[in-house]
């Protein structure tokens, strides 16, 4: 929020300076070349546009094509696909078999879980 009131207040001072509608104040640019009326009033536009934008904020995007949010999992083959990863449709690539979050994955699918309790069972994965 800091930003915002950062540039909506130097935008209020720049077009405050510029001044176009004053056409006897004259407004130097380095090396002592005046700005001409036309160049004051494109600088009052630009910064109304910078000031415009501190007052509303950056746009929000609801754009879907930025991948999975969070980490998932393909319950049949147990790939996990990480966040950011785009999988088509949340979908596995292989299975073709819609992805679960991977948190809380294990406790939704215990039998899936390697059981360290049974060692033969897990040695019959391998």
């Amino acid at each position: 929020m800091g930003k915002r009131w950062y540039y909506l207040g130097l935008s209020l001072i720049v077009i405050y300076a510029l001044s176009p509608w004053d056409s006897g104040e004259v407004f130097y640019y380095k090396g002592g070349v005046p700005i001409t009326l036309i160049g004051r009033w494109f600088g009052v536009a630009f910064f109304a546009l910078v000031g415009i934008y501190a007052i509303r904020g950056r746009p929000k995007s609801n754009n879907d094509h930025r991948g999975l949010y969070e980490d998932h999992i393909c319950p049949k083959c147990e790939r996990v696909f990480l966040k950011g990863e785009n999988p088509d449709k949340h979908m596995c690539p292989d299975c073709k078999v819609e992805l679960e979050p991977l948190e809380g994955f294990y406790d939704r699918h215990p039998e899936l879980k390697d059981d360290e309790e049974n060692p033969e069972k897990s040695e019959n994965i391998k």
